[in-house]
């Protein structure tokens, strides 16, 4: 039996990723790309979510509870979303270029932070 994180190994099998982090972000890039009808669950697709983020406003706490949702849908409890930031001072001086947010994630073992430009 396969445990999460899962990343496609060789010869395109299911193998578990040494870093847990890098299949996560793809995963919530892929919640990001996705609307609610379009995944297998309904809780999945957070487009919306995405779309309607406020590019003046750093907090983004819909996003987090957003995802958290999702996450313990999927069963991953080992992260949880604490708080999602808006680049704001790169969203007001390019308003065409994709968001880029900070994640910072809640642990076992502290808080972890990534990047994830959509």
């Amino acid at each position: 039996m396969l445990a999460w994180p899962l990343r496609v190994g060789d010869k395109g099998r299911l193998a578990r990723a040494d870093d847990p982090w890098e299949p996560l972000l793809k995963i919530i890039r892929a919640m990001a790309a996705a609307e609610p009808a379009d995944g297998f669950a309904r809780w999945f697709g957070r487009e919306e979510v995405f779309r309607e983020v406020k590019r003046n406003v750093q907090d983004q706490p819909g996003i987090a509870g957003a995802l958290n949702e999702a996450l313990q849908q999927l069963g991953i409890g080992w992260a949880r979303v604490d708080a999602v930031l808006l680049d704001v001072e790169a969203a007001r001086s390019n308003p065409y270029a994709p968001p880029h947010f900070s994640i910072r994630f809640a642990t076992p073992h502290g808080p972890v932070h990534r990047s994830l430009t959509l």
